[in-house]
């Protein structure tokens, strides 16, 4: 029976509110730690949680959580959690992980964003824009219409298929590589073993793809100009999917047109010149080809929508029903 929910990170009031009007009625008792008790490695009230909800959980927490049967990622990637417990679910036998895909339309919705930006080159304009330049006209740059344009969507999971249906009415042709693929030229599928394949029959490549020991370093150099001159790459998967220098060194010899990035290689980077921090070792910033968005494609956080998944699965749990979205954590999704 479930009777404990711990939240291991500092969820403002009016998210506790919500949380609270969706779960009281399970008598549930939902412990919300606050900031300096979670700095300070206070986690009281863990230790009777059947299940543990938030990003980074670390061994002084699952030590104290003796009850723990569940733990619930509210975001989509799980590649940073998978160290810490695999050892400790070959402890806990009844322990599983949950990987959330609440934010799938969010990050849908970013992608595409990012897309539309980078083929009506807004860019650009804005900058000639500010700068006075007025109606420079297509021959600086002209934007790309997308009907009829082959996309190619890297993995077919929530998010790639919401990002099929808010882009579907531009009417592009649609192509698919993921892993349970079979590949059929005829229905525009690839296995993910003929991935060059693929690439070389689209000219817009958006990833959606978990961080894997298999696809870290998925696309480089050689898939990178295969998508060609005209190419533009759209990655909301993880940084390390795409190599960080085949990227650069494509940008920066135009090996591909363009580039919406939200997703990145240095999740702590060091404070440079006035302050500045950027998540990479390689000036992407100094390039004029690329949409530079800083890992933010699944919020707004406090979204209702992006927390009916979470409900759902605690709801599930309560009633004894099994959960879903699961996640091995031999393979790490």
């Amino acid at each position: 029976m479930l009777s404990h929910i711990y939240f291991f990170w500092a969820v403002e009031q009016n998210l506790q509110n919500f949380f609270h009007e969706r779960l009281d009625h399970l008598g549930v008792k939902l412990i919300f730690p606050d900031k300096q008790a979670l700095e300070a490695k206070d986690y009281s009230g863990a230790e009777k949680a059947e299940i543990l909800i938030g990003w980074r959980p670390n061994a002084e927490l699952l030590q104290q959580a003796l009850n723990l049967r569940l733990i619930i990622n509210p975001g989509a990637g799980v590649q940073h959690l998978m160290d810490l417990l695999r050892p400790y679910a070959q402890k806990n036998q009844h322990f599983q992980l949950i990987n959330n895909h609440g934010n799938d339309s969010l990050s849908a919705q970013h992608a595409v964003s990012m897309l539309l930006a980078l083929t009506a080159q807004l860019l650009p304009h804005h900058q000639w824009m500010k700068q006075g330049r007025w109606r420079t006209g297509d021959k600086d740059a002209c934007s790309l219409p997308l009907e009829d344009i082959h996309i190619g969507l890297l993995g077919y999971g929530a998010i790639n298929r919401r990002v099929e249906q808010l882009l579907a009415p531009f009417k592009p042709v649609f192509h698919y590589c993921h892993r349970s693929a079979v590949t059929d030229r005829h229905t525009k599928k690839y296995a993910v073993r003929d991935l060059d394949l693929f690439i070389e029959q689209v000219r817009i490549l958006i990833i959606a793809v978990p961080q894997t020991p298999e696809t870290i370093d998925l696309i480089k150099e050689p898939q990178l100009k295969s998508l060609g001159a005209n190419g533009i790459l759209i990655n909301i998967a993880r940084g390390p999917v795409v190599n960080e220098s085949a990227l650069y060194a494509a940008l920066q010899n135009r090996w591909i047109s363009s580039a919406g990035i939200d997703v990145w290689y240095d999740y702590s980077p060091k404070e440079g010149e006035q302050g500045r921090k950027h998540p990479y070792t390689q000036p992407f910033h100094e390039l004029d080809n690329i949409l530079l968005s800083p890992h933010r494609a699944g919020h707004p956080i406090n979204y209702p929508p992006r927390w009916r998944q979470v409900f759902e699965n605690i709801e599930r749990f309560a009633s004894g029903e099994s959960v879903y979205n699961v996640v091995n954590l031999e393979t790490g999704y």
